[in-house]
């Protein structure tokens, strides 16, 4: 999984104008094509439970991506860093779906959305120097969302295995797109790819996935 993909057109930074939901909302992992064949960029953001989102809507998402950097000696590096912003998910033709994660119990929109805001670029950050190897948006992702689950009520199927489990099942599951934990909405050219964290299991061991 790597991070190639950046936001086009952010409209504003920080919190959605919108008022946000007093019940636990629900979790969505934003999925883009990369230039690298089967690897995808992610994203993740939050909506009121039980609010599908949509692709023209402004959400605001959260996302670990490469840039550059240059320093006061005006050597330029690539490094890590988060974005929060406002931005229309379908606003990059590279844009193919969401994933929708288990339900949150305890938390709050805002409480959720401030813990994303505040995890770390990598494990041990500031204070560890360098990521770990591979590091990459899916990791800071899944990394976090194991982290912050026990405090917020997700029960994510794989949270006692290792991480991966969790990356490589969701990248079959792009990669195959195969019913019913994948479905396409609306039907046809240009609908956005949905999958169901919760649907994985069945379909993929239906399919020998």
């Amino acid at each position: 999984m790597s991070s190639h993909w950046h936001a086009t057109a952010p409209t504003q930074s920080g919190h959605a104008s919108v008022a946000p939901p007093l019940a636990a909302p629900d979790l969505w992992i934003a999925v883009y094509s990369t230039q690298l064949a089967k690897e995808y960029h992610w994203a993740i953001f939050a909506t009121p439970r039980d609010a599908f989102p949509s692709a023209s809507a402004q959400t605001l998402v959260h996302q670990l991506v490469l840039r550059n950097r240059t320093n006061s000696a005006g050597t330029t590096s690539r490094t890590w860093d988060t974005f929060h912003e406002v931005v229309t998910l379908g606003g990059t033709e590279r844009f193919l779906g969401v994933v929708r994660l288990p339900h949150t119990t305890y938390p709050s929109y805002d409480q959720v959305v401030q813990e994303i805001q505040h995890w770390p670029v990598w494990p041990g950050y500031p204070q560890n120097r360098q990521p770990p190897a591979s590091w990459s948006c899916s990791w800071w992702i899944v990394y976090n969302l194991c982290a912050s689950a026990p405090r917020w009520g997700l029960r994510l199927n794989l949270s006692s295995q290792a991480l991966h489990d969790h990356i490589f099942r969701l990248t079959v599951a792009l990669q195959q797109r195969v019913e019913p934990a994948c479905s396409q909405w609306p039907r046809g050219a240009g609908g956005m790819w949905f999958i169901d964290y919760d649907a994985l299991d069945t379909a993929q061991n239906r399919h020998g996935g």
